[in-house]
Order: structure tokens, then sequence, then C-alpha cells
């Protein structure tokens, strides 16, 4: 299996695409990044002032990944066969990937190259539909993914897509 390799912002949009609300160094709009988001650094989520005034691509799905409700955040954990995990996609600047990175590798997590199919593009023409490589925040592995099991309670929140439980012995 290849590794996914992340589409420069050139090549997905035919043009450079600053920030809309922050003043990136030069260096930093040369090397955009697309980021896959999946709990709190979506919009209306605690951390998301983060990446907020980037450019917010679409709705993405990657799949064989779970979630794994840590409390007041989610972790995804890949592989983890038959689920998926949907989340939203951007393009931010250099600056506030490391930023970010940073903030989340302190927090246990590591970054990773993975593979997100797009749902529904708002900004990009002719990308629904097509898988692209993005990177995201992952937590190492946890014992195996056969260890949990899927939350189907209906009051689970809908924000938290595919939730995942330590398995009940």
């Amino acid at each position: 299996m290849t590794k996914p390799t992340a589409p420069s912002v050139e090549e997905l949009t035919g043009k450079e695409v600053a920030p809309a609300t922050t003043q990136p160094s030069a260096d930093s709009k040369m090397n955009m990044k697309l980021l896959f988001v999946y709990g709190t650094l979506k919009r209306g989520h605690a951390l998301h002032p983060w990446i907020e005034g980037q450019q917010f691509v679409g709705v993405a799905e990657v799949k064989d990944a779970c979630l794994i409700d840590a409390g007041a955040y989610p972790i995804m954990v890949t592989p983890c066969q038959g689920a998926s995990v949907v989340g939203e996609l951007y393009i931010v600047d250099s600056d506030v990937f490391k930023a970010v990175s940073d903030m989340e590798t302190r927090a246990g997590y590591r970054t990773a190259l993975i593979s997100a199919k797009v749902l529904s593009g708002e900004h990009i023409p002719g990308i629904t539909g097509n898988s692209v490589g993005a990177y995201s925040y992952v937590f190492p592995a946890l014992a195996g993914p056969s260890m949990w099991e899927n939350i189907t309670d209906p009051d689970t929140p809908k924000n938290y897509i595919g939730i995942v439980s330590p398995a009940k012995d």
C-alpha cells in the first residue's frame, strides 16, 4: 500500500490560496498544507480559533479510522477496519500548521498523512468525490482497535461521528 501524498495548493486550485484573515510570511504562503480536522478544531468547537481564517475546503471522510471518546475531545485511531471518520478539510499556511501541530504534539497526538475523500467541496470546483492526501492528528496505537467498540447510543453528540469507547468485558 502506498502512502498518500498531499497535493499542493496549486494542484488543487490552479492558483496560490492565502488565508482569509491572516497575513502569513512569504515562506508560509509557499508551503500551504491540507489539514483534516475531526473534533475540537472543527467549526463551532473550542479549538477552531487556531485555524479560523484558513481556507475551508469542505467535508471529508477518512476510511478505516475511528474516534475514541476521551471525554472533552475525540482521538482518531488508524487503522480501524470498516469504520470511518467524517470531518473538515482546510488549506492552512505553514505558520498555522506548525502552531497547531506543536499544540497537538504536546497533547500526545502525532501528525500523520492520511487519505481523505472529499464529500462536499465548497470552494474548489471538481474536488467533490476525489480522495486527497492530507495531514491530520492521530493518537499512537492504543492496544489495537479490536479493544474498542462503536457507541450506538442515539444521545451521542452528532459532532462526534463514529465515536468509540472501551469494549466491555
